[in-house]
C-alpha cells in the first residue's frame, strides 16, 4: 500500500479509515457511510496534519469520539447533516486553530466547549 493514499473501507457503508502519515484534507462527504465516526480519526501520524476534516451529508450515528480534541491543526471540521448525537466532546476546547465547525443538522445537546463559541 502506498504511503500517499487514503484507504477508505466501506462494508456495508461502515466507516472505516487507514490514513497515510501526511493527509491534509480527509472528504468523506455525500457518501451513505453509517454508524459512528471511528475513535482513530484522533490517533496517528495523519492527525497531527489534517486540516480539512469533512463528513457532511451522511448517515453517521453515535457521539463523537474525544479523540477528534487531538487534531490540532484542522481549521474545518464539518459534520453536517448526519445522525450524530450526545454532547459535545470538552476535548474540542483544544481545537485552537479551528476556522470553520459546522455541526448543523444533528441532534447534539449540552453545552458547547467555550473555545469552540469564540470560533464561531
Amino acid at each position: 500500500m502506498s504511503s500517499s493514499s487514503t484507504t477508505i473501507i466501506s462494508c456495508k457503508n461502515f466507516l472505516t479509515i487507514w490514513a497515510p502519515p501526511q493527509l491534509f484534507t480527509l472528504t468523506l462527504a455525500n457518501n451513505k457511510f453509517i454508524g459512528p465516526i471511528p475513535k482513530s480519526i484522533g490517533l496517528g501520524q495523519a492527525s497531527k496534519t489534517l486540516i480539512e476534516v469533512l463528513f457532511l451529508n451522511n448517515q453517521l450515528s453515535g457521539c463523537l469520539p474525544c479523540e477528534i480534541g487531538l487534531l490540532g491543526k484542522t481549521r474545518v471540521f464539518d459534520v453536517s447533516r448526519n445522525f450524530l448525537t450526545g454532547p459535545i466532546p470538552q476535548s474540542f476546547a483544544c481545537l485552537f486553530k479551528m476556522e470553520i465547525l459546522n455541526l448543523a443538522n444533528n441532534q447534539f445537546y449540552g453545552p458547547v466547549p467555550e473555545p469552540c463559541v469564540q470560533a464561531a
